[in-house]
């Protein structure tokens, strides 16, 4: 992706978090936040979706939640996802892997580590906190 800018989608039902989120990514060169849904049935369902690099992906929303929309996401298309929650001590690795994650983010952790997992993700590589239950 030499040249190019990683074109992202942040999922997540508090609008406030994603708004910071988007800027905090604009502002990283080589990253473009191209949407913003509120649920996964909108990301599901967004024009952009053909045309993202990488999906950022709340856990815990309404209509329809991480887990199910990165399920029937990976069902047409494989673009690398990263989960995002303020609920680590609730979520399973092995929930997060089967729906087709490849990386997880705290978002108490999200302004140091979110660009360290997107490149890892974007690597092919897998990146988990230490903490996460293991199921």
């Amino acid at each position: 992706m030499e040249g190019q800018k990683i074109r992202i989608i942040i999922t997540d039902d508090n609008a406030k978090f994603s708004e910071a989120l988007a800027i905090l990514l604009n502002n990283i060169p080589g990253y473009e936040v191209i949407d913003i849904c509120s649920n996964g049935k909108e990301l599901v369902e967004s024009k952009h979706l053909h045309t993202a690099n990488l999906l950022l992906l709340d856990i815990d929303m309404p209509v329809m939640n991480g887990l199910e929309a990165a399920e029937q996401i990976n069902r047409r298309s494989k673009v690398p996802m990263s989960a995002l929650t303020m609920h680590v001590d609730k979520v399973y690795l092995l929930d997060i892997v089967q729906a087709g994650f490849q990386g997880f983010v705290s978002k108490t952790s999200v302004g140091h580590s979110i660009k360290n997992t997107i490149e890892q993700v974007l690597n092919n590589r897998y990146v988990f906190p230490k903490d996460l239950k293991i199921k």
